[in-house]
C-alpha cells in the first residue's frame, strides 16, 4: 500500500526538503492533471499543455532545498509556476511573431527591390540597344545631351550645328525610343537620367 497516498500536501511538502523522491512522485501524480487542465484553459494545445506540466514540475523540483514547502500552499505554488511559464511562452511567441513579420517584410522588400533592379537593368539594356540603332548623328547628339549633360548650345558649338538642329535630333531620338519601347520606357528615359551612367 502506498502510504504517501493518504498524506496531505502539507505533509508531502515537508518531506521534500529531505529529498524524498516518493513524496515528489505523489505530488506529481496528484497535481499534474490539474496543471494540465489549467494550461488548456489558456488555449494551449495538448502538446503545449504537456510541456507546461513538465516545465512546472521541473522548476518545482529545482526549488527543493531552496524553498521551505512545509508551510506553503502547494497547489497555489504550482499554479503560480505554471502561470509564469505560460505568460513567458506567450511573450516569446509574440516576440517570435513580431520577428517573423519583420523578417517577412524585409524579405518582401529585398525581393521587391531585386525585382525592381532586374526590371531597371532590363529597361536600361533595351534603351541602350535602341540608342545604338539610332542614326549616327542623332545618336551622337542624344548621348551628348543625356550622358554628358551638355546644353543645346554647347552641342551645337561642338558639332558645328545650329541649336534647332540639335533639338530636332534629340526629339527624333526620343520619338524613336518611344515608338520602339512604348510609353513606359519613354517615361523612364525622361524621369531616370541615371540609367545612362550604368
Amino acid at each position: 500500500m502506498n502510504r504517501y497516498h493518504d498524506l496531505s500536501d502539507t505533509q508531502l511538502s515537508g518531506m521534500l526538503n529531505n529529498r524524498d523522491t516518493a513524496a515528489y512522485t505523489e505530488i506529481y501524480n496528484r497535481h499534474w492533471e490539474i496543471i494540465y487542465n489549467y494550461a488548456r484553459r489558456w488555449k494551449l494545445d495538448h502538446d503545449q499543455a504537456k510541456d507546461i506540466v513538465q516545465d512546472t514540475f521541473l522548476r518545482f523540483y529545482n526549488k527543493i532545498g531552496e524553498t521551505d514547502f512545509s508551510n506553503a500552499p502547494l497547489a497555489a505554488y504550482l499554479y503560480k509556476i505554471a502561470r509564469n511559464l505560460i505568460l513567458q511562452a506567450e511573450e516569446k511567441e509574440e516576440v517570435r511573431q513580431r520577428h517573423s513579420a519583420s523578417l517577412a517584410r524585409y524579405v518582401n522588400t529585398v525581393s521587391r527591390q531585386a525585382d525592381d533592379n532586374l526590371l531597371e537593368k532590363d529597361m536600361i539594356r533595351q534603351i541602350e540597344e535602341e540608342i545604338a540603332r539610332l542614326p549616327k548623328k542623332t545618336r551622337l547628339v542624344f548621348e551628348k545631351s543625356r550622358k554628358e549633360y551638355l546644353s543645346h548650345k554647347a552641342i551645337a558649338d561642338e558639332l558645328n550645328m545650329n541649336e534647332p538642329a540639335v533639338r530636332k535630333h534629340i526629339s527624333n531620338a526620343l520619338q524613336a525610343i518611344k515608338a520602339k519601347l512604348g510609353m513606359r520606357f519613354f517615361l523612364t528615359v525622361m524621369n531616370i537620367i541615371l540609367w545612362l551612367h550604368k
